[in-house]
C-alpha cells in the first residue's frame, strides 16, 4: 500500500500534466495589420458575398488600454459601404470578421477586397494615430 506523501506526488504529478495538455490545446491568435486611421475620423467597411453567406463582425478599439465594442453586424449577402467612427481616443481598432456557408470578400476605406474563406473568424488590426 502506498503512503499517503506517494499518494500526494502522483496527484501533483497527474495535475500538472493536466495543466500542460490544456495549454497545449490553446490555439494561437493571428490578425492581419490593414494600416493606419485617423482618430476622430470614420472609415468605410463593406461586405460582398453570395446571399447565402452569413457575415458577422464586430468593430472594436483599445480606448486608453480597455478593449471596447463598438459596432457589431450580422448580415446575409452583400452590404452597402457602412461609416465606422473611429473613437477620438482610440490606440488601435480590432475588426472580428466571421463568415458561415462560404467565403467573403471585405474592403476597407474602398481599398483591395480581402478574401476570407468559409467558416473562418479573422482578426484584422489598424494602428490610430492622432
Amino acid at each position: 500500500m502506498k503512503s499517503q506523501q506517494e499518494r500526494i506526488t502522483i496527484m501533483k504529478k497527474v495535475i500538472l500534466a493536466l495543466v500542460i495538455a490544456a495549454l497545449l490545446q490553446i490555439p494561437t491568435v493571428k490578425a492581419e495589420y490593414i494600416g493606419m486611421f485617423t482618430a476622430g475620423s470614420v472609415y468605410s467597411f463593406e461586405v460582398a458575398t453570395s446571399a447565402s453567406v452569413t457575415t458577422a463582425v464586430m468593430f472594436m478599439s483599445v480606448v486608453r488600454g480597455r478593449l471596447q465594442i463598438d459596432n457589431i453586424i450580422t448580415v446575409n449577402g452583400s452590404t452597402q459601404p457602412t461609416n465606422i467612427p473611429v473613437p477620438a481616443h482610440a490606440d488601435r481598432v480590432i475588426l472580428l470578421v466571421d463568415t458561415r456557408n462560404g467565403s467573403a470578400l471585405i474592403r476597407i476605406n474602398g481599398g483591395i477586397p480581402q478574401e476570407f474563406s468559409a467558416n473562418t473568424e479573422v482578426r484584422l488590426v489598424a494602428d490610430v494615430v492622432p
